[in-house]
């Protein structure tokens, strides 16, 4: 480009040798020298000679171009020795030669600048093909790409679609999980149960703030192991020992299944420890659960019930009556005391395979029906009846059954309870009193008849004693009989 500065820069005459020259200095990078040019310089034409000289060690590519004019150098030439012989010519033959040697070296330089050119031109030809191949070639690159920019814009607004979609859908979850961070919030706060979160190896994952007290955590506890944290539980299988939650969490891990243990603090306190798998949504163990319930009252209530049960086994078996419970669906004896047994003589595994029924003679049975379908149907809480049962041996007993039924809160039967006593010997003592009393009262009605008749004979005699004491008044006798007997009376 510099060149083809310079060039437009040349006098008239100067640019196609100077281009000549400039381009054999670059295709043989060396230096050429053009003698004779004529240039026309001020309206006259002058004779120079061209120089050009690459220059080497540049960053560029760059020429000196040196300017030398003729008739310097003909002066030169003039002053050379004139030993040699030379032919006189004729002035104008002379002048001829050399306007014709000027104009064969024109057309040659003329002819050498046409073949540059035309090789130029070619050059330029080919360039042009192939940059027209190329640009044909990155033509249809640009329009595959143009199609393929085309699918990928498709794609893109399909892309597009769902990325819209799949934001709606997280705007969604994040609003459920909000939702549901703000339920399990609000559970956590109001369950108020120590809940503590591990991961699977066994680090503190979460907890709930009743939990922080419980274990005696912080929030700076948070990623720590478990063994690390200092508790006050005490297990109630082994006495004395503190719980071990490292081992207990890493086989509920381990084994995938559910594990209790009954615990108590320094204070003697019951809670309940409960340790489950942390189970993600595809089923994968991830942790355990740690959850601590108090059941304090709970176990005082258990031993409460264990001192009434206690208390209740040592009446049922000291007590002088035969106490028999029953299931009130079948009838079948559930349990009995051993005075029960004795009455009827039966051992207590013997008697626990029968039913009452089967004990009660057959003539009892439909008033034992009726009583019991009013008690069942809760007519009356209780009845109470004299029957007769059977014994082992065959014989009869003769009992007074008071028959109750043991509820639960909702008023269901549990227990069908029956209180047998033994009135055999009182019957009989009362067979014996009924006819002693029978004899007595024929006693006394006989002696009630004797006294009328004595009583009777008696008046009947003071009667006559009167008459005889009225007959002594009359003759003026003294009375002969006492009525001191009368006066008694």
């Amino acid at each position: 480009k510099a060149s083809f500065d310079v060039l437009k820069m040349a006098r008239e005459g100067l640019m196609l040798p100077l281009r000549t020259a400039i381009n054999k200095a670059k295709q043989g990078n060396k230096t050429v020298r053009t003698e004779h040019v004529r240039v026309k310089l001020d309206g006259e034409t002058r004779t120079i000679h061209v120089e050009v000289i690459p220059l080497k060690n540049l960053r560029e590519r760059c020429f000196l171009v040196v300017f030398e004019d003729a008739r310097k150098s003909g002066r030169v030439a003039a002053r050379a020795p004139s030993h040699r012989k030379t032919t006189a010519r004729p002035r104008g033959t002379a002048q001829e030669s050399r306007r014709i040697a000027e104009l064969e070296g024109d057309l040659a330089e003329t002819r050498q600048y046409l073949q540059s050119m035309q090789e130029q031109h070619e050059a330029a030809n080919e360039e042009l093909q192939s940059g027209n191949e190329e640009i044909q070639s990155a033509n249809e690159e640009l329009q595959s790409l143009n199609e393929e920019l085309e699918t990928s814009k498709e794609e893109l607004e399909s892309a597009n679609k769902e990325l819209t979609t799949v934001n709606e859908e997280m705007s969604n979850r994040n609003v459920e999980l909000h939702r549901l961070n703000n339920d399990l919030l609000n559970f956590q706060t109001s369950a108020k149960l120590p809940i503590l979160l591990l991961w699977r190896d066994l680090t503190i994952r979460r907890f709930s703030p009743e939990a922080g007290k419980q274990f005696h955590l912080l929030m700076t506890d948070l990623g720590r192991p478990i063994s690390h944290i200092r508790h006050t539980f005490m297990s109630a299988a082994q006495v004395g020992s503190p719980l071990d939650l490292e081992t207990l969490c890493a086989e509920v891990i381990g084994d995938v299944r559910e594990q209790e243990r009954e615990v108590r603090d320094k204070g003697g306190h019951w809670h309940s420890l409960r340790v489950r798998p942390y189970l993600t949504l595809d089923n994968k163990v991830d942790g355990a659960v740690l959850v601590l319930v108090d059941i304090d009252a709970l176990k005082r209530n258990e031993r409460a019930v264990r001192e009434s049960e206690a208390q209740y086994h040592a009446v049922f078996e000291a007590t002088s009556v035969g106490v028999c419970e029953c299931d009130p669906a079948t009838g079948r004896l559930l349990r009995v005391n051993e005075r029960f047994g004795r009455i009827l003589g039966y051992t207590t595994a013997e008697v626990l395979d029968k039913t009452f029924l089967e004990l009660i003679h057959p003539d009892d049975l439909p008033s034992n029906w009726e009583s019991y379908s009013r008690l069942a149907q809760g007519e009356s809480p209780f009845y109470e009846t004299e029957k007769h049962l059977i014994r082992k041996d065959g014989t009869n007993v003769w009992v007074h059954v008071t028959v109750n039924h043991a509820r639960d809160a909702a008023g269901h039967p549990l227990r069908t309870v029956a209180i047998v006593l033994d009135i055999t010997a009182r019957t009989r003592a009362e067979e014996a009193l009924r006819q002693s009393y029978a004899e007595l009262q024929s006693h006394a009605e006989e002696l009630d008849r004797f006294n009328r008749v004595a009583v009777g004979r008696e008046l009947r005699m003071i009667e006559l004693k009167k008459e005889i004491n009225e007959l002594c008044q009359r003759q003026s006798e003294a009375a002969r009989y006492s009525l001191q007997l009368e006066q008694e009376r």
